[in-house]
């Protein structure tokens, strides 16, 4: 009796050491979180401004704290898109043909030829 719970017990460890073997392999790596170090500083500035801005309408609610949040969301909104569109630029400026680049023109262009696929609403 007692050789076999030894046996199932052992048995049992490198099942469950086996199961946890194929999980890990199994299992994708974390990918890292986005950080907001990359953020221009004048973004992490404007995006302080707006969050405080709100508070103080949503304590208030005040019109014109109200137009000022607004305002201040709208500067934040065109900022970013212009930072976007700049890096897109960037991004397309640098795009060869060529071997070298693993010809990412071709891969650019063929990524946008895709119909974009329409997800409809629920």
């Amino acid at each position: 009796m007692l050789k076999w719970k030894t046996w199932s017990t052992t048995l049992l460890r490198s099942d469950l050491t086996a199961i946890q073997q194929a999980a890990w392999q199994a299992t994708l790596p974390l990918r890292e979180q986005h950080s907001h170090q990359d953020c221009p500083e004048l973004v992490k500035r404007k995006l302080r401004q707006k969050r405080a801005v709100w508070k103080k309408w949503h304590k208030s609610r005040a019109p014109r704290d109200k137009q000022i949040y607004n305002r201040i969301a709208k500067e934040l909104k065109q900022l970013l898109h212009t930072i976007h569109n700049s890096s897109v630029q960037q991004y397309l400026t640098n795009l060869t043909p060529t071997a070298e680049t693993n010809y990412s023109l071709w891969k650019a262009t063929r990524k946008l030829k895709r119909p974009q696929q329409h997800i409809p609403p629920i």
